[in-house]
């Protein structure tokens, strides 16, 4: 059983590490809005990152660095966040049979419920729909 959750860690890891080398530097602004982006690419993965902690690893302390950045990019920072660890969540529910609850914690979601939750306003379904059908 051990081994089994060690191959699927590994798994993981490996898709994990393709997608965020696969993100695109194209068409990125430059500034502040560059390093949050770098900051959320860097640390998508981490269950504590929110757009305030995106602030502090970027050590922006203004405020409006919020409105900016979904000027430029179109969304939020944290829908971005939530946008780009459910493309990465529906790749690894149809590339593996990771347990959902596992992709869940490997994407930076302290509970399966909010995972679910994100997923289901991003894609439409739950995760466990989603692995069915797709």
């Amino acid at each position: 059983m051990e081994v089994s959750r060690i191959k699927q860690n590994r798994l993981i890891d490996d898709r994990l590490a393709r997608f965020t080398a696969g993100l695109s530097d194209a068409n990125k602004p430059n500034g502040e809005i560059t390093e949050v982006m770098g900051a959320i690419h860097a640390n998508l993965f981490d269950e504590r990152l929110n757009a305030d902690r995106v602030k502090r690893l970027c050590y922006i302390g203004n405020h409006n660095i919020s409105c900016r950045f979904k000027h430029i990019v179109g969304v939020g920072i944290h829908e971005d966040i939530e946008m780009k660890r459910v493309e990465v969540a529906k790749r690894l529910l149809r590339e593996t049979d990771v347990e959902i609850s596992t992709i869940a914690s490997r994407l930076g979601y302290a509970y399966q419920e909010s995972f679910s939750r994100a997923f289901r306003r991003r894609a439409g379904c739950c995760p466990k729909e989603y692995r069915l059908f797709k």
